[in-house]
């Protein structure tokens, strides 16, 4: 029985003396810190804890936080962690050599000692591999920082932990979306669950922790670390990092100033280039060993290597080494070719390099989309954008389906140049959208760069992916009571086993409570929920395309509640139909002119000239070169509705009647704007001169804009009327302007101006008719208990 003594006496005194080298790296960096703190200056010993600062985000729109405590590395500390890992290592191989000796006497005979001899040692390594794998995988960056010497200045620091702040949740009135009537959870079981979250929260830290390195640039002067694909800069006056190119200010203003002076200098483009990085979304792919490592670094693979090599140990080979099998495939099928698959085909979709045409130092100069930076006026070309912007000159139709799902084509148009003026959405372009056309002055359209990289609205999407919020199912918070639940069970069955046989060793009788436990808590419920959740991932890729980087929260998905449309296009038809006009005259409605059904169009004889010019003028409607109509859904109505002809030739649009006679020209466009909730035009009639505003918008403020005298008597209450009987009701009116007036004059005139003393022309009356199928579609799902 010499074997056990002096296996267990080994490992005890490197097991003590790594114990006393951890204690004794525990004194060193407490006095380390304390003088540190001593030495420095007051403003930089400040406690690393109250560097706090909101951070990019990749979900939600609610402010969120993370801390950051600078520290660098030891020689000793990094010493000491390798020595705790190399601890689990040599535990695991020695219980791989220990588990076939028991099986064979002669083997354990030939070391000098007896099956007990041999499992003993077992057991030893067995609980030192498995505890220090669960505590690695719970706690390793915290044991990573433990092995760190904390800084309190982030200019010496050479790595950061930053703890991403969770805020707390008030769950007192909060009600369960996977809840139905079908289910009736016990009262007790919801108070158990209840009480469990609040212990767990209290246990736990309300924070996520990450240990991101410090990079250093190729010059030496900035320091930064990137968390979560975006980049932070080191700011020395706040000793802290901070988004990178938060201080760079770009207005519509400036950038106007940019495009006459001629761009950003190629030394500014490389000051910013080197502080907010390439113009990139890099997804890091993982490599083989990494992505394996990162799948079984998992409490849930702990407790099933736990079960395999308990059989493994004592008798049970064949059912332990199945498990074991079981338990590698499933984990490497789910790493390798669902998740990292997943990851390369995002990494695909995120990798797009063009060439753009750049303006620098005065000249346009062809530049690869990488090395684009915040501030540089590039020319829109007719293909993927590289970046977010704004178009500063011209028009761009941007196809944006990959952001908001719509097929249809959306115009934007440059960005007003006023000092008091910030950039508006009408001009805003992001990354990844298709531009289908750009148009300008000299044939293409300008706009500034205002985000790259992950900072644009496509690297977003592609954070949102890759960094997802964490999701709490009621499943994840139900399913550690069941196992408490069937533990308490399994450890009945213990007592009453121990009390009614005698195994008459101590050894044998552990083990057995273990195989009792396995029976009742098998670890093998994981492995088929991964199994079920691998065969579902690959389902969704091939029949519908989808690639899921996170199988475990397929299930989520599996129990449906409530139904959520968005009206237009799902439950009803895509876009309005002009069904009237009731037409205004003299201060009193005519009869209105109506559709006698959607398939039949509105008369335009009966209308006035006026409404008509307004029809076809008061838009922002743009006409493709393939002959597609692109804008608004209304104001594409408008147009196809009156019947004329849209033209565009550069800065020039005019419409024109059907029958050729009459031409007006657009010397300005009054876009939407949603505090005025107003949109229009001033338009001239080509031959006589005569020019005019015409305004659409809500009716209540058409009746604001309008003259008193030149409201029907009961306006308010007819438009009113209107609206109730489920139309979508706006108003139109008009006001003529010299004819003498140029156009300089109209572009620079306030448009508060130019909306006051209307004359009402009329109501104009859209219906968005219901589809013929959703009230079966919306049947079925009550029907399915699916509130809609």
């Amino acid at each position: 029985m010499l074997f056990p003594i002096l296996f267990l006496s080994c490992w005890g005194v490197l097991l003590f003396s790594q114990i006393t080298i951890t204690v004794a790296f525990g004194l060193y960096r407490r006095a380390i810190v304390r003088r540190r703190i001593t030495e420095s200056s007051p403003s930089k010993a400040e406690p690393s804890d109250a560097r706090k600062l909101s951070f990019v985000q990749t979900e939600g729109s609610a402010d969120q936080y993370f801390i950051q405590k600078g520290y660098s590395k030891s020689l000793l500390g990094e010493m000491v962690r390798i020595g705790w890992l190399f601890f689990m290592v040599a535990a695991f191989v020695v219980m791989v050599l220990l588990a076939p000796v028991s099986y064979f006497p002669d083997l354990y005979a030939a070391l000098g000692t007896d099956w007990n001899g041999i499992m003993g040692p077992y057991l030893f390594v067995f609980a030192l591999f498995h505890g220090t794998a669960a505590f690695m995988i719970s706690f390793y960056d915290s044991v990573r920082a433990s092995f760190m010497l904390p800084e309190s200045s982030m200019a010496t620091a050479t790595h950061v932990v930053i703890e991403e702040v969770v805020p707390v949740l008030d769950e007192s009135a909060a009600v369960d979306p996977g809840s139905t009537a079908d289910e009736n959870i016990p009262t007790w079981f919801r108070v158990l669950i209840t009480n469990w979250r609040k212990r767990v929260e209290g246990l736990k830290a309300a924070s996520q922790r990450t240990i991101v390195k410090v990079v250093i640039s190729d010059s030496g002067e900035d320091r930064f670390i990137e968390y979560t694909s975006v980049r932070y800069c080191y700011d020395d006056a706040e000793d802290r990092f901070r988004p990178a190119g938060n201080d760079i200010n770009i207005t519509p203003k400036e950038s106007a100033r940019l495009l006459k002076s001629g761009g950003l200098s190629q030394s500014e483009a490389d000051i910013r280039m080197a502080t907010v990085g390439p113009n990139e979304i890099r997804v890091k792919v993982p490599g083989i060993i990494e992505s394996l490592i990162t799948e079984f670094s998992s409490l849930f693979y702990v407790v099933q290597s736990m079960g395999s090599w308990t059989y493994l140990g004592y008798s049970g080979w064949n059912i332990g080494l199945i498990w074991l099998l079981m338990m590698i495939l499933t984990g490497s099928v789910k790493a390798l070719f669902i998740v990292r698959r997943g990851q390369k085909k995002i990494a695909e979709l995120a990798r797009h390099t063009t060439d753009v045409s750049v303006l620098r130092d005065s000249e346009w100069t062809p530049v690869s989309s990488s090395e684009i930076t915040l501030g540089d006026i590039i020319q829109v070309d007719e293909e993927q954008l590289p970046c977010d912007g704004h178009v500063l000159t011209g028009a761009v139709v941007v196809n944006e389906s990959m952001l908001t799902g719509e097929p249809m084509p959306v115009q934007k148009i440059a960005a007003e140049v006023r000092s008091e003026v910030a950039f508006t959405s009408k001009s805003l372009v992001h990354a990844g959208t298709l531009c289908m056309e750009s148009t300008g002055t000299d044939g293409k359209a300008k706009m500034v760069v205002t985000a790259v990289g992950c900072s644009t609205t496509k690297g977003q999407l592609i954070r949102m992916v890759m960094f997802p919020q964490p999701v709490r199912f009621k499943y994840h918070d139900q399913l550690p009571i069941v196992y408490a639940i069937m533990f308490g069970y399994a450890m009945i069955i213990c007592f009453l086993y121990l009390g009614l046989t005698n195994m008459g060793n101590w050894i044998v009788t552990l083990l057995q409570i273990f195989l009792v436990l396995l029976q009742a808590l098998n670890p093998m419920l994981p492995v088929s929920t991964v199994m079920g959740q691998t065969v579902a991932a690959k389902r969704l890729r091939n029949h519908h395309k989808i690639f899921c980087l996170q199988p475990e929260r397929i299930p989520v998905a599996g129990k449906i509640s409530v139904m959520v449309f968005d009206k237009t296009g799902t439950i009803t038809k895509d876009g309005m139909e002009l069904s009237g006009i009731l037409p205004a005259r003299g201060g009193v409605f005519d009869d209105a002119v109506c559709s006698a059904s959607s398939s039949i169009s509105l008369s335009t004889n009966r209308l006035p000239k006026d409404i008509i010019y307004g029809l076809a003028a008061c838009h922002t409607v743009k006409k493709l070169r393939d002959g597609r109509l692109v804008g608004n859904h209304v104001e594409i109505t408008m147009l196809e509705t009156c019947g004329w002809s849209l033209l565009s030739m550069g800065a020039e649009t005019t419409v024109t009647s059907p029958d050729g006679k009459t031409v007006l020209e657009v010397l300005r466009s009054l876009p939407f704007d949603h505090a005025r909730m107003t949109s229009g035009c001033v338009v001239r009639v080509r031959g006589s001169g005569r020019t005019m505003v015409l305004v659409k918008g809500s009716y209540e403020r058409i009746g604001e804009c309008c003259l008193e005298s030149g409201l029907p008597i009961g306006y308010s209450e007819k438009a009113d009327k209107l609206a109730a009987s489920n139309l979508y009701v706006l108003a139109l009116g008009m006001r003529e302007i010299g004819a003498n007036v140029s156009r300089e004059d109209i572009l620079t005139v306030d448009r508060n101006e130019l909306e006051r003393g209307l004359a009402l022309l009329g109501l104009l009356l859209f219906k968005n008719e219901v589809k013929s199928d959703s009230a079966l579609a919306i049947k079925m799902l009550k029907d399915g208990d699916i509130r809609s």
